[in-house]
């Protein structure tokens, strides 16, 4: 997944870009160890995607001390790290408060492309899955689904073999892994590069149901269109990578 999304952000960069240095490192999900890596030569950009908080301070899965451990290790090697979720600012006040005093944390879903992407008509009426389902909360919420047919993709499915099986469908449907109110970034990052709206339950801000995204009893009432293309407007307008690296001088 990790490499999926890496494969993403970078195609969402301009092929001239130019930074203000030599080499620009991106560790990409520093959840997982890099070891050595952290050795490179380079100015070093850790970028965070687990789920400390939701919105509303509710702690969430993401706060194991194996993964503390590893995000304080990155904090303090990294020159910036980007933290998808402006909700997981408790997350360093408790565990690394000297990244704060720093300056060397920035918060937001600084994802995607800087150009917007187009809309993809084709497809049937099925609404696409793809992640990990189990039998917990995601597995109930797609069982009472009972407005639209959800197509599951098989779980390990990337790349453009993705792209060609959420194609196949005329939205994508995100669902919580746990209740609370965030955003799954990076299935909304693969949802517009396939050129489909999403279908979620409530996402964290500055995503507005209904504007950004349709949410669940509303999908077949609204024009999928207007919707992804709203998104993909407001994405690249404010909260594309190429913005991120060039606001913070990178």
């Amino acid at each position: 997944m990790l490499d999926h999304l890496a494969w993403e952000v970078l195609g969402g960069l301009p092929a001239d870009l130019q930074t203000c240095h030599e080499r620009v490192l991106v560790f990409c999900g520093i959840h997982k160890g890099f070891g050595l890596a952290w050795l490179r030569r380079g100015y070093k950009v850790a970028l965070q995607t687990e789920q400390m908080y939701d919105q509303n301070g509710k702690p969430l899965w993401g706060q194991s001390r194996k993964r503390a451990r590893r995000l304080s290790f990155a904090a303090r090697h990294a020159d910036l790290v980007l933290d998808l979720s402006p909700a997981n600012r408790p997350f360093y006040e408790t565990h690394y408060p000297g990244a704060l005093a720093e300056g060397k944390v920035r918060f937001g879903p600084y994802l995607f492309p800087s150009q917007p992407l187009a809309f993809d008509p084709d497809g049937d009426e099925c609404v696409a899955f793809f992640g990990s389902i189990g039998d917990g909360r995601r597995a109930d919420v797609i069982d009472r689904i009972d407005g639209f047919q959800v197509r599951q993709l098989v779980s390990g499915t990337f790349f453009d073999d993705l792209y060609r099986q959420v194609g196949a469908c005329s939205a994508v449907l995100n669902v919580h892994f746990e209740d609370g109110v965030y955003t799954e970034a990076p299935r909304l990052l693969t949802s517009l590069y396939c050129g489909k709206p999403l279908v979620s339950e409530p996402l964290g801000k500055p995503f507005v149901s209904g504007e950004h995204y349709i949410p669940i009893e509303a999908y077949g009432t609204v024009d999928n269109r207007a919707v992804f293309e709203r998104l993909s407007r407001f994405v690249s307008d404010n909260l594309s990578f190429e913005r991120f690296l060039r606001d913070n001088r990178i």
